[in-house]
């Protein structure tokens, strides 16, 4: 009995995903010593109404009647505090794209991350880089500045759920910040180009997180793209204005010989074909 009460104080508090610290503040207002918490907590996990995902942090299993098991997105980003559900994961959940694969949960952090692997020596299998895999599930961690860890929103999930992501606005500006984990560039195009038709994303606002970001290459290629696709010119006007010290190339994982658009301080280095691709599918 003493066990069910901790369980559904403790849960009940901390939306299915919890640390020792939560699991110490239910102790103390149910009269529980800490000796007798840290007992608790390995029976829960030992008959499986709870389930331990590091050290001091735990999740609940779905046993406990009225809840249900812990959330990957709750999981992600208590993991890692401070994070949020980005780049696919956030695409997918504002309903932004059905193209790219899904393989697990993706966040930022300004946190520098060590994974189990990173400490091992061995990168999960089937993985190019290390991460958390956690019930068969990979959660990813991508560091970020202090300074670029913004347009960030709490997000309803399920139940009495919010976490913390990406808003679409920051969302599409990552496919420019790091343009690999879109795949091509032609992905990362037609992601902003169906998007922007759709009016899933405020285009102003895109702009003013594009100079808050502060990186040349990146204000320089979202502001081609746009302009690419017919957004006006008083809205790119601070794009343009953008200073930059010299040209910048279009897609950075092609060679970097093109045409000088000075407009934009662009070297166009998309194939010729490619480029007529693109504007027929604007």
């Amino acid at each position: 009995m003493q066990a069910r009460r901790f369980l559904h104080s403790v849960v009940g508090k901390a939306r299915h995903v919890f640390n020792t610290d939560d699991a110490r503040q239910a102790a103390i207002q149910l009269g529980l010593s800490e000796p007798y918490m840290h007992q608790l907590l390995h029976e829960l996990v030992a008959t499986d109404w709870l389930f331990k995902i590091k050290r001091g942090l735990y999740g609940s299993t779905g046993r406990l009647p009225s809840y249900s098991i812990a959330h990957d997105y709750a999981i992600a980003t208590k993991l890692v505090e401070p994070s949020a559900i980005c780049r696919i994961t956030a695409l997918s959940y504002h309903q932004m794209t059905t193209q790219l694969p899904f393989r697990g949960v993706q966040c930022m952090t300004t946190k520098k991350v060590v994974t189990p692997g990173m400490r091992s020596g061995q990168k999960p299998e089937g993985l190019d880089q290390h991460a958390w895999v956690i019930n068969g599930l990979v959660y990813e961690y991508y560091h970020v500045t202090p300074e670029h860890f913004f347009g960030i929103d709490r997000f309803y999930v399920a139940g009495h759920l919010w976490v913390p992501m990406t808003n679409p606005e920051r969302t599409i500006l990552d496919l420019f910040v790091a343009p690999s984990w879109a795949g091509t560039f032609g992905s990362m195009y037609e992601i902003l180009r169906d998007n922007l038709r759709e009016q899933m994303f405020d285009v102003r606002k895109l702009v003013q997180y594009a100079l808050r970001y502060n990186e040349g290459s990146l204000v320089k290629r979202l502001g081609w793209c746009l302009d690419e696709l017919g957004i006006p010119e008083d809205i790119l006007r601070p794009l343009l204005d953008y200073n930059v010290s010299g040209y910048r190339v279009l897609d950075s994982n092609r060679i970097s010989h093109g045409t000088c658009d000075k407009r934009w301080m662009i070297v166009n280095n998309l194939q010729a074909g490619y480029e007529e691709r693109l504007q027929k599918t604007s």
